[in-house]
């Protein structure tokens, strides 16, 4: 399991370590599943990530900030941030399909790019992606400006 360098874990070992080695560790390339009768006892989806980052999507280097809303009974809308560019000047914010089967859930299609940073107040990223869908439109909400501000996007899905 990779853990991204902004995660901050119970026992905080991760922020004890100098600047140079957190700098150093990796970022997550893809997202995994897990699921839960009550919130409290989680089991790991072993049949590998559900989401991982492609340059052939776009996608460059990492995948991080996740945002789901269901679409239907088996359906969800995965919304996600990742590096449109590979010197890592540019984050935009992706979508995909993804379909719940029981306990599964499998990835049915990427849709790419669905917001990109176009505001001045965006400088260069968007990120943070919390989607909600409702009356048949799709309202996200995300992070862009380094984090200094949030944006409404809203789409007829």
């Amino acid at each position: 399991m990779t853990m991204s360098r902004e995660e901050a874990d119970c026992n905080n070992e991760t922020k004890k370590l100098p600047k140079e080695q957190r700098a150093g560790r990796p970022h997550p390339t893809s997202i995994g599943h897990a699921y839960s009768p009550d919130g409290l006892d989680w089991t790991i989806d072993e049949t590998g990530a559900i989401l991982t980052a492609e340059e052939t999507s776009g996608e460059h280097q990492r995948i991080r900030h996740i945002g789901c809303t269901r679409i239907d009974n088996t359906h969800i809308l995965a919304t996600y941030s990742c590096f449109a560019n590979t010197d890592a000047t540019c984050e935009n914010i992706f979508a995909a399909t993804l379909q719940i089967n029981g306990q599964a859930v499998r990835l049915v299609h990427k849709h790419g790019t669905i917001l990109t940073p176009q505001g001045e107040w965006e400088k260069r990223n968007v990120r943070d992606p919390f989607p909600i869908f409702q009356d048949k439109k799709l309202y996200l909400y995300y992070a862009g400006g380094g984090e200094k501000g949030i944006g409404l996007a809203i789409s007829a899905y």
